[in-house]
């Protein structure tokens, strides 16, 4: 039996550009096949002054890109922005991050 994609890779020439621009450790942007077409944005950071430096860059970043591709409008509350680090992130930075209002919901995940 054939393996089903459920998703699709936004632009990887793009999510290389945003990975050598900000140095990051990686960064993918998929748009899920099912669910309405909801989008996730990956992004690991090698320190979590990394994280609290160069976060709402990238978030802002990726409000003024991914509007193009959203074919409703209801499409805006359905973009999910995880940020990863092997290193411990402070609670208050975690919050922070969590709970900012601009454009997407974030996650911040630690190891």
């Amino acid at each position: 039996m054939k393996q089903k994609i459920l998703f699709d890779y936004i632009s990887p020439e793009y999510s290389l550009e945003v990975k050598e621009t900000y140095t990051l450790q990686d960064f993918k942007i998929v748009r899920l096949k099912d669910f309405g077409g909801i989008f996730v944005c990956f992004c690991s950071f090698s320190t979590t002054k990394e994280i609290e430096e160069i976060w709402k860059k990238i978030n802002g970043i990726l409000a003024s890109y991914l509007t193009e591709y959203f074919e409703t409008d209801f499409q805006k509350w359905n973009v999910y922005f995880f940020l990863t680090t092997r290193k411990k992130t402070l609670p208050s930075l975690q919050y922070k991050i969590e709970n900012d209002t601009f454009f997407l919901s974030k996650n911040s995940l630690t190891n």
